[in-house]
Order: structure tokens, then sequence, then C-alpha cells
């Protein structure tokens, strides 16, 4: 449903687009250069007019952030190809998370008034979006000796095999590959003088989140959803889990 919601809200920016007489009213005739940051990172844009109340902006963001610090989870393992002997208790340490957003955009912001620093915005960012980490079980080797075979554990559906010294990897993967944009926004996004400043709020749609690993099972290599896995799906609904704010600052330099 959001899905469709968005595809429409495309298509009549688009109608509103084709419906112009553009050569009238100033296609691809100001451009703009800016910098971005916000809850996606911070970025480049280019942007351009295609008439009077449409202009396009495109650009790429950036995020990334380590953490220097080590937490620990506690996996029920069983025996591999055999879960139904008794769980078995293993703890596992989880090192130096890496935040990593990559993401390209293409927006267009819509001026209900000519002169006017209101905007409603739709578009898409395309790009990958992850938490990535690798972790170790501890004493792995010995619990191996002691249990006669290698240990799994399961995230959900999902299987997941340490390598023979207990380590493994894991990547939380937010939402799909392309991800609708909806906003508003308070500014221009090309100045009618050299600089101008623009603010924006909206919301991406990201779908569910995905967990991937190198050491998943091969009977559930295909990364899973797990939207829910930590979270009382009754208490919060999924659509919220879904979808991912959008603050963003912007300075643009108009090159004419």
């Amino acid at each position: 449903m959001i899905k469709k919601v968005f595809v429409a809200i495309i298509i009549a920016s688009c109608t509103l687009f084709c419906g112009s007489n553009l050569n009238a009213q100033g296609l691809f005739e100001n451009w703009a250069i800016g910098i971005e940051s916000g809850t996606y990172g911070t970025g480049i844009t280019v942007a351009t007019s295609l008439s009077p109340l449409l202009k396009l902006r495109a650009g790429v963001d950036y995020l990334g952030v380590k953490y220097y610090t080590d937490f620990d989870v506690e996996p029920e393992g069983y025996v591999e190809n055999n879960p139904s002997l008794n769980k078995i208790d293993m703890s596992a340490t989880v090192s130096n998370p890496q935040l990593k957003f990559t993401n390209f955009k293409a927006i267009l912001d819509y001026y209900p008034m000519q002169n006017g620093i209101f905007s409603i915005s739709a578009g898409f960012y395309a790009g990958n979006s992850a938490i990535n980490a690798g972790a170790k079980i501890d004493n792995y080797p010995q619990l191996v000796e002691k249990y006669g075979g290698p240990l799994v554990f399961d995230l959900e559906d999902i299987v997941v095999k340490p390598n023979a010294d207990g380590t493994f990897d894991g990547k939380l993967k937010f939402g799909n590959l392309v991800k609708p944009y909806f906003g508003l926004g308070l500014g221009r996004t090309i100045a009618n003088s050299r600089v101008g400043f623009k603010f924006d709020i909206g919301f991406i749609y990201q779908g569910d989140y995905k967990f991937d690993s190198k050491n998943m099972s091969t009977s559930t290599k295909m990364a899973e959803s797990v939207t829910t896995t930590f979270l009382d799906d009754e208490a919060i609904p999924s659509w919220v889990l879904k979808t991912w704010p959008i603050i963003n600052f912007s300075l643009s330099y108009r090159i004419y």
C-alpha cells in the first residue's frame, strides 16, 4: 500500500512536469551545486530547474561510523545436523560494529508558489545501508570437542555456522536497494541569489531488515527478513520499523 502511494506521487509529479511548457519555462535553465548533511549522512548534490515550480536534484550521501567497542551475546547452539539434542549455552563477543550507509538519490521538489520557499518532495534513494560486525564464540574448539561435532545456532530461521576457530561475521541490512522518499522542505533548491539554504524533513520506506553472513548455512543462504527479530510486532507496527526519518540541512551555490 505504501509503495503504491509513493508511485502515485511520483507519477503525479511527472504528469505536472510533462504538462508544462518546459521550453518556455526554464528547462535546465538554472543549475546549482551543494552540500548536505542529515540523518542519512553527508553528501554532495547537483540541482537543475525543470520549470519555475519544479526542480530536480541528485547526489550521493555517505554515513560511516565505526564503534570501537565489544559486547557479549549468548546464543543457544546445538550440534550441526542434530538439533534434537539439548540446546547448548554459548557466549560470543561482538567486536567493532560498523554502521555504513552509501546511497545515490534523485528527488523532485515541487513549489506550489513560484517565489515561495515551501516545497513538496518525492523521489528515491538507491544503495546499501547496513551494520557490519565480526564476532567469536568463546572456547568454540573446546565446545566442539566436548559435544562431538561442529556447533551452530539459529537467528530466527537462519542457521549460522561459525568457522573452526569460532569466528563468524554478520551484516544487518536496512531494507531494500531502492527506497522511495517523500518529504517537505523550507528553502530554495536553487537560490534566487548565489547562495541558498534549505531544510528538508521526511522519510524513506526501506522495507524489511535482512540478515546476511558468510557463515549462513547453505539451506538458508539467502538473507531472511529479521524486521521483528528483537522487537514485539504488536507493540511496534512493522511499517514503523520499515521507515527511516530523513532530516537534511543543505547549503547550495547557484552556478547560473
